[in-house]
């Protein structure tokens, strides 16, 4: 995945628009939301996309606040009686299992939208911050983290530049954070899966919990040409490797994690089919 260069957008609206975002005062404030949903909420009151990012959203007045879903009725003693060692995980992604939830009708007072950091009396006794679920890890390509690190990095900076929000930008740059198209997605899981989850350059195959190590790359550069000539399925060594920009961007924070932990995983493997960069 690519990393947005956030001071590029920031030119581009100051440019077309002659707005600049760090002297816009924003009509969105953070407001705390903690909700008990219904299953009608699903339709009228719950977003799983805003301007073409995904995530979970509640509509509060017209405005779509980021956050993350969860299950508040837990019993740490009925939980430890039954043999389960483990607090509820929360959601940040229409994934597999809300989706399962939402077909089943399993809605109504079973799931919370919250927006702040939430801690749960485990069994042990102890109050601990809930971790993300692994179906939404493997949605969104995030690692692991509780909610103390997700409010901290995607929702008390849910902004774009300054006090601009993605709302108050003009419609022809709504797009995600990191400049891609609506669609970008489904486009991108489809052309993996037209791969096989294979990588175009080495030739590793990474399909299911292992597709977070595959990437998209837009051979031009350019995130809204989404045509198949213009995509190729990389593997996040492979993709490191693509240029200079692509060098850098793997050189820090989340990505760099993420392809020391591929290399590490799998070396063996990438050894054997001859990548050129291990």
């Amino acid at each position: 995945m690519e990393l947005y260069a956030f001071s590029n957008l920031e030119e581009q609206v100051k440019k077309s628009f002659n707005v600049d975002p760090d002297k816009v005062e924003s009509t969105f404030e953070f407001k705390r939301i903690k909700q008990e949903l219904r299953q009608k909420d699903i339709k009228h009151k719950v977003a799983f996309e805003r301007a073409g990012e995904q995530g979970i959203y509640y509509n509060e007045d017209g405005i779509l606040y980021k956050g993350f879903l969860y299950i508040q009725s837990y019993n740490p003693k009925l939980a430890a009686v039954r043999g389960f060692n483990t607090l509820p995980v929360f959601h940040i992604s229409k994934c597999k299992t809300i989706s399962d939830q939402i077909k089943k009708d399993n809605y109504n007072g079973h799931y919370i939208f919250e927006n702040a950091i939430v801690f749960m009396k485990d069994v042990d006794g102890v109050e601990k911050d809930l971790r993300l679920c692994g179906n939404c890890r493997r949605e969104t390509g995030l690692p692991s983290m509780h909610t103390t690190e997700y409010y901290n990095n995607f929702i008390k900076n849910d902004k774009v530049s300054g006090n601009l929000k993605a709302k108050d930008l003009p419609k022809e740059y709504e797009t995600n954070l990191w400049g891609y198209t609506p669609d970008w997605y489904e486009k991108s899981q489809e052309y993996r899966q037209k791969k096989k989850f294979t990588c175009e350059s080495c030739g590793i195959r990474l399909d299911g919990a292992n597709g977070w190590y595959l990437d998209t790359h837009h051979i031009s550069g350019r995130k809204t040409n989404n045509t198949t000539h213009n995509l190729k399925c990389l593997c996040v060594l492979c993709h490191a490797n693509v240029d200079e920009v692509h060098q850098r961007n793997f050189s820090t924070g989340r990505n760099r994690q993420r392809l020391e932990e591929f290399v590490q995983r799998f070396r063996k493997e990438l050894s054997r089919l001859g990548n050129q960069y291990i």
